[in-house]
């Protein structure tokens, strides 16, 4: 009997496989993240750049309608001859409600006719006083805070005459004048002025300013 062990060979293969379409889905792969991310960056890099543009373009305009406003609290006649057609300008005593404020020994006086009715003794305010219209005495009686009202005392309607003349009776407090009805136009002692400029894509820049002047 013949041993064949000492003849045997063991065999050992190998197998070699080819890498190369492994590499080319990664380097796929690879370019689609990339580019993904540069396009994602260059949009939010392009958004950020609008936004500091529409930025700039709001702050012009906002100083240049303030240098506007400026010139016309001390020059108001020539709201009537305006150097730029964009700007829309608005210059009025008449305003929808009245608020100020009147101290001991004070008389604030305004000249407009019709009916109206006074709020005073804001809500936020510790001292309360007695209100007098046209030497006509308004004792403060609370109340009007327990129902959100901003104005603890209300007194009205008023018919009033020129001049209309509010004063304090004990201590100062705040106040609103607001008309009775659509027949009543309130006139303020201050002018209220209103610059409007639009620009694009529906944005809107306004300045309004609040001053004393005689003549308009």
């Amino acid at each position: 009997m013949r041993n064949y062990s000492r003849h045997y060979r063991p065999t050992i293969r190998f197998t070699i496989r080819s890498t190369t379409g492994s590499i080319l889905i990664w380097s796929v792969l690879l370019g689609f993240v990339l580019t993904s991310v540069f396009f994602f960056f260059g949009l939010r890099q392009r958004a950020n750049i609008m936004v500091q543009r529409d930025t700039i373009a709001i702050l012009n305009a906002r100083n240049y309608l303030e240098s506007y406003a400026d010139y016309l609290e001390v020059n108001p006649s020539e709201i009537s001859t305006p150097f730029d057609t964009d700007i829309e300008a608005n210059l009025t005593r008449e305003v929808e409600e009245i608020e100020g404020m009147v101290d001991l020994e004070q008389e604030i006086s305004y000249t407009f006719e019709g009916g109206v009715f006074v709020e005073w003794n804001n809500c936020t305010d510790t001292l309360k006083g007695n209100l007098i219209v046209d030497s006509e005495i308004h004792e403060s009686i609370g109340g009007g805070c327990t129902s959100g009202e901003e104005y603890d005392d209300v007194a009205g309607p008023i018919a009033i005459t020129n001049p209309f003349t509010i004063k304090t009776q004990t201590n100062p407090f705040r106040y609103r004048i607001v008309p009775e009805d659509q027949n009543t136009t309130l006139l303020d002692n201050e002018w209220h002025l209103k610059l409007t400029k639009d620009l694009d894509y529906g944005r809107v820049v306004t300045v309004e300013r609040t001053f004393f002047n005689l003549v308009p």
